[in-house]
């Protein structure tokens, strides 16, 4: 292999994630503090998008990775899924009732 190509190549990166319903909203406040450190460090890039190669999932990880791969911030999605719970997952689905409280 030629060393100047090797030198040059970097990871393929992956994002993938997980469904879970309501419990995308972990997922979704993960992705936004991921974006909020980017910002803080001053990195020029601080959609998510911008630092993977393929971005996918499982039912509600597919959302969310549809939403990132669209450019949408991760705080966006932590909005719409904390505001918006009752009307996606219906009225006994949402996230205090999983919690069991």
């Amino acid at each position: 292999m030629n060393p100047t190509l090797s030198a040059v190549r970097r990871p393929f990166r992956i994002l993938s994630l997980d469904g879970g319903g309501i419990r995308g909203l972990y997922t979704a406040r993960f992705l936004a503090d991921m974006e909020a450190q980017l910002q803080r460090d001053g990195n020029e890039h601080t959609s998510l998008y911008q630092h993977f190669d393929l971005i996918c999932g499982t039912s509600t990880g597919g959302i969310i990775a549809l939403a990132l791969a669209l450019g949408m911030p991760a705080r966006e999605l932590v909005h719409l899924y904390s505001h918006h719970a009752k009307d996606i997952f219906g009225a006994g689905r949402n996230l205090l009732s999983w919690l069991g409280t």
